[in-house]
């Protein structure tokens, strides 16, 4: 990730660095992430889906209120 965000600082937001940037980002776990870099890129679908995934891994970790706030954004994000 170190090596896109040095290539991001020298080439600014660049839509491949940036959707690779996203790839990563999910693919370890950052959803938080994932869905921001997603949403930088105008892709609603992925960016709504990571909310949901970060929704539902911060309400196993007993913080609902929480949880359920990232879900209602994905459906205003992407209401389907």
């Amino acid at each position: 990730m170190q090596a896109f965000e040095k290539a991001r600082a020298i080439s600014g937001d660049n839509l491949a660095i940036l959707r690779e940037m996203a790839g990563i980002a999910a693919d370890g776990g950052d959803y938080k992430l994932a869905a921001e870099l997603y949403s930088s890129l105008g892709e609603h679908q992925a960016e709504a889906h990571y909310l949901v995934r970060l929704g539902q891994h911060t309400a196993a970790g007993d913080d609902h209120s929480t949880g359920d706030k990232h879900i209602a954004k994905a459906l205003k994000v992407y209401p389907g």
